[in-house]
């Protein structure tokens, strides 16, 4: 750092899930009371509508090229083989993010990492005040 330079600060309104990837960019973090902080985690969502669509005799016609390609279609049921594929992607994901926040944040972090990377997330204040 020269003397022109300020060490890196980070402001957020508002930090969840990757908010909190970029927020972690700043050597000091400022939030406010209102300030939503956390959703350190990953998700992927979908419907199961299968049953719906057979139940309103529709016909459904999806072309695709590569057998995986239609992975997470509500339409069609979800095999183990699917579910067992998409949650070690998922921790492809939260294992490298909960890496990049450690890393960033160091010893400002809560001791609890269970508490800090399920996903939760806190309002301003009571993300300060994490023990």
């Amino acid at each position: 750092m020269n003397n022109n330079s300020f060490p890196p600060f980070s402001y957020l309104h508002h930090a969840l899930s990757g908010g909190y990837w970029l927020l972690c960019a700043g050597d000091e973090i400022y939030i406010n009371q209102c300030s939503l902080i956390g959703s350190i985690g990953a998700i992927m969502a979908s419907f199961g509508l299968e049953k719906f669509i057979k139940r309103h005799d529709i016909e459904r016609r999806v072309l695709t090229a590569g057998k995986n390609k239609s992975i997470m279609d509500p339409f069609v049921e979800m095999t183990e083989a699917e579910r067992l594929r998409l949650s070690a992607i998922l921790s492809d994901i939260h294992e490298p993010f909960k890496e990049h926040v450690r890393k960033s944040r160091g010893n400002k972090l809560i001791k609890d990492e269970d508490k800090l990377f399920n996903g939760e997330f806190w309002c301003g204040q009571a993300a300060v005040n994490l023990d």
